[in-house]
């Protein structure tokens, strides 16, 4: 066993714990990929909003 210094170690990772650690890795990737498209989206809009064309004749004023 690599011990990286550490003079023994009695921890080990059963399978329950690896599938909840990667299960916990995995929503948080998604939870992260979520929020940030929200906020970019939000962030994109106010840059990208399609302005008022004062020619535009489709109004219906005379």
């Amino acid at each position: 066993m690599i011990s990286f210094g550490w003079p023994m170690s009695l921890a080990y990772i059963d399978p329950g714990t690896g599938g909840m650690i990667l299960q916990l890795v995995m929503a948080a990737l998604v939870g992260a990929g979520l929020f940030f498209r929200r906020s970019i989206a939000r962030v994109f809009s106010i840059f990208l909003r399609k302005k008022s064309d004062p020619d535009d004749k489709s109004k219906g004023t005379s």
